[in-house]
């Protein structure tokens, strides 16, 4: 059974490589637009 505080770290830590990732993908598009 996994906690809550599980829960977040695993969130957390996914949102913060998809922010990457997605701040990545915004920078080449405002590169080539």
């Amino acid at each position: 059974m996994t906690t809550e505080h599980q829960v977040w770290d695993f969130l957390l830590s996914w949102n913060a490589e998809s922010l990457v990732f997605f701040s990545c993908t915004a920078a080449a598009v405002t590169i080539w637009s």
